[in-house]
């Protein structure tokens, strides 16, 4: 008991590094069931299959050994050759076999749709990036990689809220008093100004003018941001950025974890952006107070175990006849050990 009274004195004098701001990050928003009958949920849902395989197609290579096993590196082989060095394809940091711009051609085989422009360079804060020109949809999208190396582990848990001031005055939208995922925002503004770089390319696309000689656009393209895991995460706060610009612009963050904008962010930016979660997915649902409590009962459950710790971990996995009681002291009866001390000084 005097061990709960002095964590929660721990808690009361700001254990928690910006309560008040992480605790906007725990919430729901816009949630609603779709219906069946309405048109507009339809329509929805069509959207939603049709650009997951933008989403996809991001992963280039693996994704596609992935999804086929025994033909997919044939297919993207064969490609290799004749997509590397195509005119109008802008590609940086491919491989030197130029697998990762024909594995992303591949998905694109059966659509109406084209690369235009793609970036694979990856650190802490550079993402692989592809655009797209879907004239099937009239749309040009925009799809982000998501977690697939260690240096996108490093972006994902660099999960401090950060102020969004400086790239509100940069971009254009409220940023003071507003805060997101730090790692995800430092992303999202890598690729806004490497699109700065190509920003002819992009006007030009969502515009009147032709893509190819063989596929011209005959009307105004709208700008359609996709995104899995991490890169729904950079998606979401990219939209952000772009939304001034690009007004009708549209976001689908497939897998998008959780904490990624505050609460008033969030209901602001509901509109444009749909998020999508699988099931009990977790990872849309982390944040840093919940990875900090968990750590909290964790390290609680080691100081108070009466057994192994191995013998604790199998009755997650298989049914246990014995009673709780078996396995850990209650609370405050535990005796005195040296874990018990390093436990106070880490909580």
């Amino acid at each position: 008991r005097e061990r709960e009274k002095e964590r929660e004195r721990e808690r009361e004098r700001g254990l928690f590094r910006s309560k008040e701001v992480r605790s906007q990050f725990s919430r729901v928003v816009g949630l609603r069931k779709l219906t069946p009958s309405s048109p507009h949920d339809k329509q929805l849902m069509d959207d939603i299959g049709h650009y997951a395989v933008y989403a996809m197609a991001s992963y280039s290579i693996l994704m596609l050994m992935y999804v086929k096993p025994c033909t997919g590196i044939c297919g993207a082989s064969c490609r290799a050759c004749c997509c590397r060095n195509r005119s109008g394809v802008g590609v940086k940091d491919d491989n030197v076999c130029g697998l990762h711009q024909a594995s992303v051609a591949q998905f694109l085989s059966n659509r109406k749709a084209e690369l235009v422009l793609a970036s694979f360079s990856n650190d802490v804060s550079a993402k692989p990036y592809v655009i797209i020109a879907d004239h099937e949809k009239k749309t040009v999208v925009i799809s982000i990689r998501g977690t697939l190396s260690l240096e996108d582990c490093i972006t994902d848990i660099v999960a401090e809220p950060k102020e969004m001031t400086a790239e509100g005055e940069r971009w254009g939208f409220q940023g003071e008093g507003r805060y997101a995922h730090d790692g995800m925002l430092r992303a999202s503004q890598w690729i806004r100004q490497d699109l700065e770089q190509h920003a002819a390319v992009l006007q030009e696309l969502v515009s009147t003018s032709p893509v190819s000689a063989s596929t011209p656009l005959t009307q105004s393209y709208s700008l359609v941001i996709v995104g899995h895991s991490l890169g729904a995460g950079t998606a979401t706060l990219l939209s952000l950025s772009l939304k001034k610009e690009y007004p009708t612009l549209r976001c689908f963050a497939f897998g998008c974890p959780g904490s990624v904008v505050d609460l008033q962010t969030s209901e602001e930016m509901k509109c444009y952006v749909t998020s999508l979660c699988l099931g009990n997915d977790m990872f849309c649902r982390l944040s840093v107070d919940g990875l900090n409590i968990l750590r909290e009962k964790v390290l609680d459950v080691i100081a108070r175990a009466k057994v192994n710790k191995m013998v604790i971990m199998q009755a997650l996995f298989k049914e246990y006849v014995h009673h709780m009681d078996d396995l850990l002291y209650t609370p405050g009866s535990e005796p005195d050990s040296d874990f018990e001390d390093l436990y106070k000084n880490i909580v």
